[in-house]
């Protein structure tokens, strides 16, 4: 009798791991860091197999920076998707994924959208970080508990220090590979979340219902179910030191396509880009890493004003 009851104890045991898997200790931390210490290693492996003649070594090295950056995109065309699961132990009491888990799940995707498309500026010689500032959420829908979703991250807007990460839970459908997946913020003026008023009681429509316009509104082009939308505030650092996010962007090559110029200047800078990113482009006369971004100009001004009427609201209720 007693050994039936310690076998089942035993099963039990095992069933409540794995149905606790993904939070276990150190379980976040591994899965948001791995990719770093997995880029960390590429990038040590390739200074090794690096030439010795100096001139072939500083082509073989911007060639390298080159086939992992996004070189030659547009900026609000580069998407990162990443597949989500929820388990038991992401669920609250109605079993559907805990508002908590979504700032979690956006956690490990962040880092993968760091290292993918703005890799050079986390190399080892220039030393950069993303700090994350803020964080907002509209949830849409639930995410029933075993239920597949997908995150589907960009960029939302930059402006002279600050860049905007758009980030969308959906329903994980099969994309079309025939077209680019553009996720765009901008909507008609009317449009408007459902269930949402477009007005507040003084007849003065809020920040957070603009952000509900412009952001949870907006339908797939895939036409995927949205439950969430987030939207992070972020900002490029060296140390101390804020680096204007147009110049970073620049040198990911995402605008190459229209100033290949601006791109092959900042890559061709070797030791020197680092003390240039740093406070050397202040000394410059004309900003010359912001040329071509015109065509994208319009969409990446509406969408800051957007946002930055959420933060205005927000800065308000903290004085409450």
């Amino acid at each position: 009798m007693l050994w039936t009851i310690l076998s089942i104890a035993k099963w039990i045991a095992v069933l409540l791991v794995l149905l606790n898997l993904r939070s276990f200790p150190l379980a976040w931390n591994v899965r948001t860091l791995s990719p770093w210490f997995k880029f960390k290693f590429e990038e040590w492996l390739h200074q090794k197999r690096l030439p010795s003649d100096p001139v072939q070594r500083k082509k073989a090295h911007a060639e390298w920076w080159k086939t992992r950056s996004p070189v030659g995109r547009v900026p609000f065309e580069v998407v990162l998707y990443r597949p989500g699961y929820v388990s038991v132990d992401e669920t609250d009491y109605n079993l559907h994924l805990s508002n908590s888990c979504y700032a979690k799940a956006l956690d490990d995707t962040r880092m993968k959208w760091a290292i993918q498309f703005c890799p050079q500026f986390l190399s080892k010689t220039i030393g950069g970080n993303i700090p994350l500032a803020a964080t907002s959420f509209v949830f849409q829908k639930e995410i029933p508990v075993f239920a597949t979703y997908e995150i589907r991250l960009n960029i939302a807007t930059w402006g002279d220090k600050w860049i905007y990460l758009l980030g969308k839970f959906v329903s994980k459908t099969k994309r079309k590979t025939s077209k680019k997946m553009v996720m765009p913020i901008g909507t008609p003026a009317d449009a408007t979340m459902p269930g949402t008023p477009t007005k507040t009681q003084e007849g003065r429509s809020s920040g957070l219902d603009a952000l509900a316009s412009k952001l949870a509104a907006t339908p797939e082009a895939d036409g995927a179910k949205v439950y969430c939308v987030s939207v992070a505030q972020m900002c490029f650092k060296i140390g101390r030191i804020t680096i204007p996010p147009a110049l970073v962007l620049t040198l990911s090559g995402l605008n190459a396509r229209a100033n290949p110029q601006a791109y092959e200047r900042l890559v061709g800078m070797g030791d020197g880009l680092k003390a240039f990113l740093t406070g050397g482009w202040k000394d410059e006369e004309e900003k010359w890493w912001e040329g071509g971004w015109e065509d994208v100009e319009s969409i990446r001004k509406e969408r800051l004003d957007v946002i930055g009427g959420v933060q205005t609201s927000m800065g308000s209720a903290a004085g409450w």
